[in-house]
């Protein structure tokens, strides 16, 4: 996938494309911030126009990249957790 997106992103700087990248890592699941690695990554989240992050700490793993602030909009991904909170109590109801 890291070639892919690196040819991907190559097409786009060379094409002057815009790209807005979605992120949902954060700093503690990150793997490698360092090296080759790192620099790959910082090089594909500066490049990109806008941001959407999954929550604050995916905020915070793409500052630490260099994404500007005001560029990351948190995109809230939820469920309706009252229903699975039912669904579960009734099941193990069931298993009594």
């Amino acid at each position: 996938m890291t070639l892919w997106f690196t040819g991907r992103h190559s097409f786009t700087v060379k094409f002057s494309k815009k790209y807005i990248l979605w992120n949902g890592t954060t700093l503690i699941s990150g793997g490698n911030l360092s090296g080759v690695i790192g620099k790959l990554k910082r090089l594909i989240i500066k490049g990109a126009n806008k941001y959407i992050a999954y929550g604050t700490k995916a905020k915070e793993y793409l500052e630490y990249f260099g994404a500007t602030p005001p560029k990351i909009h948190i995109g809230l991904n939820t469920v309706n957790t009252n229903y699975f909170q039912k669904s579960v109590s009734n099941y193990r109801k069931s298993q009594e």
